[in-house]
């Protein structure tokens, strides 16, 4: 029975360091004090096109149609039907197309297009924040940058303690009022205007720099593409 009770008592002192907390808005994953924050991410199928690309990227190297036909060896007539999206080029096609213009195939499959978020349909997010309303800014199912409006009332600040955000640079940018960014090194007092930017491996913490005034800043995200 002593010797249960010692292996019982180690694992739950081990668990005490390491715990996974869910919410309905984010994902919190605390690792003894340190907290990294996600935003939340909808992933979701996007189609390519494939033909607008491959015809933009001809226009910019100023080739014509039966140029890249020629050097790509195939018909100008499957080309041109190629970038009017009448027809799918097949695996080998593409990448005769992308050795032409010389890009990566992944980068012609890859899905762009323009969204506008409305500032009266930006969806509010909760990550723990103390007198603080946020909104996300950014498409949920965009993830190379994200920008989040963060309006702090007065006294108003980090939910945590020191925390990361999961990315690899972020910046914050004061838009009215000020907030105190706090670092494991020192406090920056930041004022309209003024911008602040760390690397995403940076514990931070951050607090309204007013106890009477609000603060709005933007926060923004960004995730490097090392492929």
């Amino acid at each position: 029975m002593q010797k249960y009770l010692l292996h019982s008592s180690f694992i739950c002192s081990r668990l005490f360091y390491f715990f996974l907390v869910f919410r309905a808005s984010e994902y919190i994953i605390a690792v003894t004090d340190l907290i990294i924050k996600t935003l939340p991410i909808e992933h979701r199928a996007q189609p390519a096109r494939i033909g607008r690309k491959l015809r933009s990227l001809r226009l910019k190297r100023h080739l014509t149609v039966a140029q890249v036909a020629e050097a790509s060896g195939l018909s100008k007539g499957f080309v041109s039907r190629v970038e009017r999206e009448q027809t799918s080029p097949s695996v080998a096609s593409l990448l005769s197309l992308c050795d032409v213009l010389g890009v990566a195939p992944g980068q012609v499959l890859e899905h762009s297009e323009t969204k506008v978020i409305l500032a009266s349909d930006a969806p509010r997010i909760d990550l723990g924040d103390k007198d603080v309303s946020e909104k996300l800014l950014t498409p949920p199912h965009q993830r190379s940058v994200q920008i989040l409006k963060s309006v702090m009332k007065p006294g108003g600040r980090a939910g945590v303690g020191m925390y990361i955000m999961d990315c690899d640079v972020e910046s914050v940018h004061v838009l009215s009022g000020s907030i105190v960014l706090m670092t494991t090194e020192e406090e920056e007092y930041l004022k309209v205007g003024d911008t602040a930017t760390l690397s995403g491996e940076e514990p931070h913490s951050w607090r309204n720099g007013s106890e009477k005034d609000e603060a709005v800043v933007l926060w923004f995200m960004a995730k490097i593409n090392r492929n």
